[in-house]
């Protein structure tokens, strides 16, 4: 059978129940859903729709997967039909779990409570997904699912269900960035997070969060001093990132392994980097670093990791890198460059130094 199969047909070839009917029958389907099937009547496709109900079980994967694809986008497709195609192999379901209109929220979450992982990974890409959906794909538990969910800007996801993933995120690393990568995310919520995030992800918070300076300034001595004290316990991993690797090398005592490899991320030589360490401030620790493109996050993790051992307690620690921190804030990095690169040729440590000049 070749070319337009019209109404009449079809309807003729769906009562034939013999094996001969039911082979031209989809012979007769795969007409309409493999070539271009625009020409139809309404009331024609409608037919269509009527003998898809009934017989799309017996149909093979092949034909199966071409009226998925053909209705996905569909606004008229009848919901049962798609509902049957949405819980099929996920082959022939992906197109409708990622595209169909015609899917309720209710549907969809029946659908991710009921279907495995490739099937709810595929809800995760729709273009808009809603708070209950959300929540039934966050109920699943699996990190790739959520994480995907909390990639995509067109999804909603509640308040009390962000919170509750940025609060498992002290474990779960990888929901970190997206969650703070989303446009919808609270302040507040970063506020949070800011404690237990890596030091790119803090810089992140730093430069793109509407947070006040002073507020924020608060939020990250208390978070660099909590996570130095942790480290000299053992009781936090670090990131391997350049920066986390630093403050984790401070941690462990490793000073010539962090002067190498401070010197092999700013180009400042190890002998200028351990007289920074080693003085009594930390003038000369806030130059190189700014010199050397380390964030402020990164300087303030680097300086209580040094502080840790000869400040009074915790709350002398946060007063000190907040202040250092201002500090680090006020330096031109045209001057920090200067005296760095003074520094290289071998001149006054203390003189360079002076020719400082602050905002």
């Amino acid at each position: 059978m070749a070319g337009y199969v019209d109404r009449d047909t079809l309807v003729r070839l769906s009562a034939d129940t013999s094996a001969a009917g039911r082979k031209q029958l989809l012979d007769a389907i795969t007409i309409l859903f493999i070539s271009d099937n625009d020409h139809l009547k309404d009331e024609e496709r409608q037919v269509v729709y009527d003998i898809l109900r009934l017989t799309i079980h017996d149909l093979e994967m092949g034909i199966r997967r071409s009226v998925a694809e053909h209705l996905a986008k569909r606004t008229d497709a009848p919901s049962e039909l798609v509902n049957t195609l949405a819980n099929d192999e996920i082959d022939i379901a992906f197109p409708i779990l990622v595209h169909s209109p015609v899917l309720e929220d209710a549907e969809l979450v029946e659908i991710v409570r009921q279907q495995a992982f490739r099937h709810r990974l595929a809800v995760t890409f729709r273009k808009e997904i809603g708070e209950q959906v959300s929540d039934a794909l966050v109920a699943t538990g699996n990190e790739k699912v959520i994480c995907s969910l909390l990639k995509n800007g067109g999804a909603k996801i509640a308040p009390a269900t962000l919170g509750k993933l940025a609060d498992q995120s002290k474990i779960i690393v990888a929901y970190q960035k997206p969650i703070l990568y989303r446009a919808d995310l609270p302040p507040e919520l970063a506020k949070r997070m800011f404690v237990w995030v890596s030091v790119a992800l803090r810089q992140y918070i730093l430069d793109k969060c509407d947070i006040p300076k002073d507020e924020i300034e608060a939020i990250l001595g208390q978070a660099v001093v909590q996570e130095a004290l942790a480290k000299q316990d053992g009781t936090r991993q670090v990131d391997e990132t350049t920066t986390d690797k630093l403050v984790s090398l401070l941690a462990n005592n490793k000073y010539i392994d962090f002067t190498l490899l401070f010197e092999a991320h700013t180009g400042i030589p190890q002998s200028i980097v351990l007289r920074a360490l080693t003085s009594d401030t930390a003038d000369a620790l806030a130059v190189a670093c700014k010199a050397g493109g380390i964030g402020k996050a990164a300087f303030a993790g680097i300086l209580a990791g040094i502080r840790r051992t000869k400040s009074q307690g915790e709350n002398g620690l946060q007063k000190e890198v907040r202040s250092y921190m201002l500090f680090y804030d006020k330096i031109d990095m045209d001057s920090a460059k200067f005296i760095t690169a003074a520094w290289k040729q071998n001149a006054d440590f203390e003189m360079a130094l002076s020719r400082l000049k602050l905002n």
